[in-house]
């Protein structure tokens, strides 16, 4: 039974003065993962499609969100949002057919033809349509207000919509559909050689206890579950360790979560002792970036090995999963900075040390935004996922500690 202690904290991070860029850093500082052979992957599952099946995308369950996206034909509950009614967001791959077109909260089916049409992969609003959209007026809004938006990077706007709770998920939309995967993804190595002591307590159903700790998104800031509303999906600390849990089910896992919103890796250095050793953790999932835009990259790496050292000096036996932070928006002034070049010093950390491994949510998220927008997978529209990109980190996470 996972004993659940949520640190939950919706703060937004930390403002910095820190200029916002762009997210193209010009291929510096980022980590090249190498991308995988699309004929491969298509030639793959094909021959494992006879076989896979359509799981439930009308409700939120573990097995459908979990399930890793690159390796299946169908992509469940892709979420969009229009911001002006001409807007015409991608679908991730090319669908070959789309299943269902639904509110974020999976309630409501909408119409092709009378709520959207598809052209070029693309959804697109019908004149009267009833799909829920942002004027441009609202999602770039003229006149300040507190605590509904923040100052914009892009010249011709003053300003961009802000929120927290279901401000974003309520104008959200839940796209099913199959596909041939012809879009290449990223490879995400299997290290689960890092975590063998772990993996040998969940199959032979060992008590495993398990800390998460980092920031806000660690707490699960913005997943539905965690705000109240439908689909109620759980944050990805929950999906991970419930995916252990019925991998492993003579596992005897106990689970707490002390992130706490608005912390940076200084932060997590200084409080680890009671944050963390005082659980006696076998593993650790260590997840920090995202409150240091102005942090240099090696200043980054220290306070992250400070948490390892300070784990280690405790329990020589301790295993730690690093993972890297999705982006901030880089329309938001003060937020965006140095966070697409933590990646590679947390990579360069599990190289150099035993039982620590890295999950590369950062690459993965810059490749999602190759053909979607920010406002598409966010949960505030600054540095908080929703359902769909917290499924992301759940599924990389996984796909790096049990390959």
């Amino acid at each position: 039974m996972i004993k659940k202690i949520l640190a939950a904290s919706f703060a937004v991070a930390l403002i910095f003065s820190f200029a916002a860029c762009g997210y193209d850093d010009g291929g510096h500082g980022s980590f090249d993962f190498g991308e995988s052979a699309s004929e491969r992957q298509s030639e793959s599952r094909q021959e494992s499609s006879v076989k896979e099946t359509l799981m439930e995308y009308d409700k939120y369950t573990l097995e459908a969100y979990v399930n890793p996206f690159w390796n299946s034909k169908y992509m469940y509950n892709e979420t969009m949002m229009f911001v002006g009614k001409d807007d015409c967001p991608s679908m991730l791959f090319t669908a070959e057919e789309v299943i269902s077109v639904r509110s974020y909260d999976l309630k409501t089916e909408y119409k092709e033809g009378k709520d959207y049409v598809i052209e070029d992969n693309c959804i697109k609003l019908t004149p009267d349509t009833s799909i829920p959209y942002y004027t441009e007026e609202e999602y770039y809004p003229t006149t300040y207000k507190q605590g509904a938006c923040f100052g914009c990077t892009r010249d011709d706007k003053n300003y961009i919509l802000f929120g927290e709770g279901d401000t974003f998920c309520k104008k959200q939309i839940a796209v099913t559909y199959r596909h041939s995967g012809r879009n290449k993804v990223p490879e995400i190595a299997d290290m689960s050689d890092r975590f063998s002591s772990s993996l040998e307590k969940l199959e032979k159903g060992k008590p495993l206890n398990v800390v998460f700790y980092g920031d806000s998104i660690t707490t699960g800031a913005n997943s539905s579950g965690i705000i109240g509303v439908g689909p109620y999906a759980q944050s990805f600390p929950e999906m991970v360790v419930g995916w252990l849990e019925k991998k492993y089910p003579s596992s005897k896992i106990t689970y707490v979560n002390t992130a706490v919103g608005g912390m940076n890796t200084k932060w997590g250095a200084d409080n680890v002792e009671q944050r963390v050793n005082a659980h006696n953790p076998d593993l650790v999932f260590i997840g920090f970036g995202m409150n240091d835009p102005s942090l240099a990259p090696s200043e980054y790496k220290e306070q992250i090995r400070n948490i390892i050292d300070s784990v280690k000096n405790a329990s020589e036996e301790t295993e730690m999963m690093l993972f890297s932070s999705i982006l901030p928006n880089s329309e938001v002034t003060g937020f965006f900075g140095n966070q697409h070049l933590f990646e590679a010093e947390l990579k360069t950390l599990a190289d150099e040390l035993n039982g620590v491994g890295f999950a590369p949510i950062t690459s993965m998220h810059k490749y999602l935004l190759k053909t979607k927008r920010y406002y598409d997978m966010t949960g505030n529209n600054v540095n908080h996922p929703n359902d769909f990109l917290a499924r992301i980190y759940a599924q990389v996470i996984l796909k790096t500690l049990i390959g």
